[in-house]
């Protein structure tokens, strides 16, 4: 089953209204994905999986890899840290076990870098 973070640890929209103003802290670039991290606004860590339509065109598509993706930051026990906003753009998606279980280990990977 999912293992999901609360909307309180999630960025909103109003977070990529002014996306393009903010200058990121950091880059973490592998396979499946990029991981932008940018200037805490709280005094914990905020995070967004954002899927283009280009990667997946159906919603049930990237909803799927938003919930893996959030079930993984949860299990690594970043969730309540101290730490910037992260930003997860995915560039492609985990198309069978294997690849979605070496998402999440370098998913997780990345995340221990930053915090």
């Amino acid at each position: 089953m999912w293992n999901m973070i609360s909307k309180k640890y999630k960025l909103s929209t109003s977070f990529f209204s002014s996306f393009r103003k903010r200058r990121p802290l950091g880059r973490f670039d592998t396979e499946f994905f990029f991981l932008s991290t940018f200037p805490p606004e709280y005094p914990h860590a905020r995070f967004a999986v954002v899927v283009p339509l280009k990667v997946a065109r159906l919603v049930v598509s990237r909803n799927k890899i938003k919930r893996a993706a959030f079930s993984c930051i949860a299990v690594g026990g970043f969730v309540g840290k101290q730490g910037p906003d992260c930003v997860v753009f995915v560039k492609k998606i985990p198309q069978n076990e294997s690849e979605t279980s070496s998402f999440c280990a370098l998913l997780q990977s990345s995340f221990a870098k930053v915090f």
